[in-house]
């Protein structure tokens, strides 16, 4: 989240503070300005130089004479091949500190060590930067010929120095050695911090944790508590406004002590973070953190329908604003707001037969502002959801619904025989009076109906041998027939009308002698229960309200065959208001499939824990080939007529689903498909925001897995009108892209299933994750189905790495500056370089890292069971530009932990290039 300030190395003012010094050296002022001490000094040195020129002229004798022979001039030019550098007078060398120490970080205190040497006395100054405000401080030297070595303590602020030569006869300076070394300072603080930082760093902590009560989008004072034993300056940021935009207050101490930080604040996320840019001292400790809640005071006067001052929801009835409104009608709806700040959000109803839920989003800014939706409910009810207040209240001025086409409801509907008139309505005759036939004759009786809009039911009647026979019939409006083939009896049949949306008509009744009865089917063997696979049964209470509204379920996970549920919340989440409104209450069973038609059940049901109904059925289906998967209904209407219960809204249901004689007298697991296993997990709609993550192994499900088995994995996802996205994959060697094989998925409500199938490699790549990036509305519950599928070996009959040579590896990755911000990341995996690992073994990792003039920070870190922390060995980073190279070593664990990363948090000027090199050491659990 951070941006580092800017760090820059002033050249303009170094080749300033180089000519000011070699102004002032000695040789370089006039007579009349030097003290008689200097000029004693300069008759000094001007006498040496005459010895000097007076050596030179002795030195330049024919070849062949004593001194000629002995020209020390000759091993100077012999060992300049060793030297790091050479230097003329005036003339500067800029290192990298990290080149001669790899664990060097900007901020330590280092030790610089440089041997020089040179032919005749030489002088000059070794330099860098220092402080938050980057001030240049240096070491003057001077030296006579010969070797001299220069010692300089100094905590730089910037990972380069320079060593500039001011004067050196004419002759040039050699640098043999340059050694950096880091002087582990004594930190000045005790006591217990929440964290304790001694060098530049993040924390990243969650506002609910500081203060229960508080929720996203509440104002806030954020108070934190720093102790330091030197000056110090950073940021206190989060997230703001409906764009998520990055917000931060800086701060900066100018000495050691204890200070406090508040900031009032409206963050749009459960998250804040410190940095700490700049430490002058050893260390900066944060004490304590308080987050309190501040109430701020409404700018909005006057009456309103509904007045928002936090995220939350309106529902109104078109009827009681036109009474003229009935469900099916289209309308426009005109919601006026107000608002002292921006703000969206939508508003929204149920469409179709379905009941999908349909919405419009919106976004104002502040004073009066207009929502408009067309639309054609068949709920008499709409929403207005508001998601995001910039400002501290939103209020609802007015609201008007226009209709704008009359819909079914206005229709008059009529039938010859009968009209339906309701739900539930029953109508009976018998054929004998439309058809002359003996007992037991086959007769083929057919009903036609019309309607303005969408009905069903069925027609049935009891045969010559006392069973039930029905057909069913469905519509979505207009006219159609429904006709049954039975062998007749002499008893009345009926026509049940089970659902409409409007009057339905009986047009006419047919009955004719002959027709094709159905053959019976050869009867099956029962199926095993101990073979029944429950991993995708789901328990589900549906609620509806007496006038038939639509309905919404609470449902239990998939493959838990007991779920409990409180009639209260039913009731919440199909808007009804109070028990006088519910119209009853549906226990279900879902997601069984086809092939378990005719399997036997028991379920218990439970009101307040004392058991209501207990009983054993079979599934069946409807006559019109769709599963009938519920198993019974509670109701205190006579719509669905079983004991006539009344709820009073405050009952917890309960029910209990097992297979009847499952498992008895077996062992348990007997029969079980070991090629399929299931999981699932529950996202916690509260953590939006929080990447919340499932993490799981393949090995864990499939022990047996071998070298190129492929494994399916099928992600089921199910939520309570909510809406939610993220990603389901796996690592495996063979991925398309070599690494990570993935899904991305969003969805805004319902059931949607998502599936990918990857190839995984048994080495040490089989864990796999279901990311969740986004969610709101409701819990979101993933099922995962992993299927195995036989596979070669690819690699039988082969030695890896024949001829190579696997103790070192490399690797590059190249991180892009478009992507600042993003957290970019390179992921490897140690296995992939060595597939000879075993536990306990050692590899090395080296990052190096380029950047053209640029600036970067991050981490360098492998997951490990023998790491110091448990699970995660790394290093963090940051650099200014030039190249700098960090490393760190890790015991490595042969477990499935051997995955790394490199991670770039923040990235600026180029692009970042790192080399890795893996080095494979010798040794069980030591380092060498």
């Amino acid at each position: 989240m951070y941006k580092r300030k800017r760090r820059f190395t002033p050249k303009a003012a170094l080749v300033f503070l180089l000519v000011a010094a070699l102004s002032l050296s000695a040789c370089g002022k006039t007579p009349n300005q030097a003290t008689s001490e200097q000029s004693s000094v300069e008759e000094s040195f001007s006498s040496e130089s005459s010895a000097e020129e007076s050596k030179t002229e002795a030195e330049s004798e024919p070849a062949g004479s004593e001194s000629a022979e002995s020209a020390p001039a000759e091993e100077t030019k012999d060992s300049a091949a060793d030297y790091l550098k050479e230097l003329q007078e005036t003339e500067m060398y800029e290192f990298s500190l990290a080149s001669y120490n790899s664990d060097y970080k900007v901020g330590d205190t280092v030790i610089i060590t440089v041997e020089m040497e040179c032919e005749a006395d030489f002088g000059g100054t070794i330099g860098s930067c220092v402080g938050k405000n980057y001030e240049w401080q240096q070491k003057d030297f001077e030296a006579t010929a010969g070797s001299y070595t220069l010692s300089w303590e100094i905590k730089p602020s910037v990972d380069t120095a320079q060593l500039s030569i001011w004067y050196s006869g004419g002759n040039s300076v050699g640098i043999k050695s340059i050694d950096v070394a880091i002087a582990e300072p004594e930190i000045g603080l005790t006591g217990d911090y929440i964290k304790l930082f001694t060098g530049e760093d993040n924390l990243e902590f969650a506002l609910s944790k500081y203060n229960s009560k508080y929720q996203v989008g509440d104002y806030v004072k954020i108070s934190v508590e720093f102790e330091s034993d030197g000056d110090f300056s950073g940021a206190l940021g989060t997230c703001q406004g409906s764009n998520y935009e990055w917000v931060q207050q800086d701060f900066a101490y100018e000495q050691a002590g204890t200070y406090t930080l508040t900031w009032t604040a409206k963050p749009s996320v459960d998250m804040a973070q410190i940095g700490i840019w700049w430490i002058g001292g050893t260390a900066v400790g944060v004490k304590s953190i308080n987050v309190d809640k501040v109430e701020q005071e409404v700018g909005l006067t006057g009456e309103y329908k509904a007045l928002f001052t936090e995220p939350g929801d309106y529902e109104f009835y078109p009827s009681v604003i036109e009474p003229q409104f009935k469900f099916g009608d289209e309308a426009l709806i005109t919601v006026t707001l107000e608002s002292d700040g921006e703000f969206n959000g939508c508003m929204g109803t149920c469409v179709g037969k379905n009941y999908d839920w349909k919405q419009v989003e919106y976004s104002s800014e502040t004073g009066l502002s207009t929502w408009q939706l067309q639309i054609s409910p068949v709920v008499d009810m709409v929403q207005v959801g508001i998601w995001w207040i910039g400002g501290t209240a939103v209020g609802i001025v007015d609201i008007d619904v226009d209709i704008t086409y009359w819909g079914y409801q206005h229709h008059v509907t009529t039938g010859a025989l009968y009209t339906a008139t309701q739900k539930g309505d029953v109508y009976t005759f018998n054929p004998s009076d439309y058809c002359e036939y003996e007992e037991g004759d086959v007769i083929t009786i057919t009903a036609a109906f019309n309607s303005n809009d969408v009905y069903n039911g069925c027609l049935k009647m009891k045969d010559a041998n006392g069973a039930v026979k029905q057909a069913g019939f469905e519509s979505n409006g207009g006219v159609t027939t429904c006709s049954l083939v039975l062998a007749g009896s002499k008893e009345d049949a009926e026509i049940d009308f089970w659902w409409m949306n409007t009057r339905v008509g009986l047009d006419s009744i047919t009955v004719v002698k002959g027709g094709e009865l159905e053959q019976p089917t050869e009867p099956t063997e029962p199926t095993d229960p101990s073979k029944v696979d429950t991993s995708s049964w789901q328990i589900a209470f549906n609620g509806f309200s007496s006038q038939w509204g639509g309905w919404q379920a609470k449902n239990g996970n998939s493959g838990v065959l007991e779920f409990s549920a409180a009639v209260a919340d039913i009731m919440s989440i199909n808007n009804i208001a109070s028990a006088d409104e519910l119209g009853g209450v549906l226990f279900q069973i879902w997601n069984v499939s086809e092939e378990y038609a005719g399997v036997e059940v028991e379920y218990t049901l439970y009101i307040d824990e004392v058991e209501f109904k207990k009983e054993k059925i079979a599934f069946s289906y409807n006559t019109d080939g769709k599963f009938n998967d519920y198993l019974l209904q509670l109701t205190n209407t006579a719509v669905f007529d079983w004991g006539n219960y009344e709820f009073t809204g405050n009952e917890t249901l309960r029910a209990v689903v097992s297979l009847a004689d499952a498992g008895e007298g077996e062992e348990p697991g007997a029969g079980e498909d070991t090629t399929i296993k299931t999981d699932s997990y529950t996202f916690d709609a509260s953590k939006n925001g929080e990447n919340e993550t499932f993490a799981f192994d393949l090995y864990h499900y499939f022990s047996d897995l071998t070298i190129g088995d492929q494994v399916k994995i099928t992600a089921e996802f199910s939520c309570d009108g909510g809406w939610y996205g993220g990603a389901v994959g796996v690592t495996s060697s063979d991925a398309a892209d070599g690494d990570w094989d993935s899904v991305s998925f969003s969805n805004d409500d319902g059931v949607t299933t998502y599936s990918t199938t990857a190839t995984v490699k048994y080495d040490q790549s089989n864990g796999g994750q279901v990311q969740m990036w986004w969610i709101g509305g409701a819990d979101v519950t993933v099922k995962l189905t992993f299927e195995k599928i036989a596979g070669e070996d690819p690699g039988a009959g082969e030695d890896p790495g024949a001829g190579e040579e696997p103790e070192i590896k490399t690797d590059s990755y190249t991180f892009d500056v478009s992507k600042n911000g993003e957290n970019e990341t390179f992921a490897f995996d140690l296995y992939n370089y060595f597939p000879d690992l075993t536990i306990g073994d050692q590899v090395k990792i080296s990052a190096e890292f380029s950047c053209e003039n640029g600036w970067y920070g991050g981490s360098v870190g492998v997951s490990s069971s023998a790491a110091a922390d448990g699970s995660w060995d790394s290093v963090s980073f940051s650099n200014d530009d030039g190249v700098t190279t960090y490393s760190t070593t890790a015991t490595v664990k042969y477990d499935q932990s051997n995955g790394g990363q490199v991670q770039i948090w923040w990235i600026g000027g180029a692009d970042v290039t790192v080399k890795l090199t893996f080095e494979k050491l010798d040794g069980e659990g030591t380092e060498e």
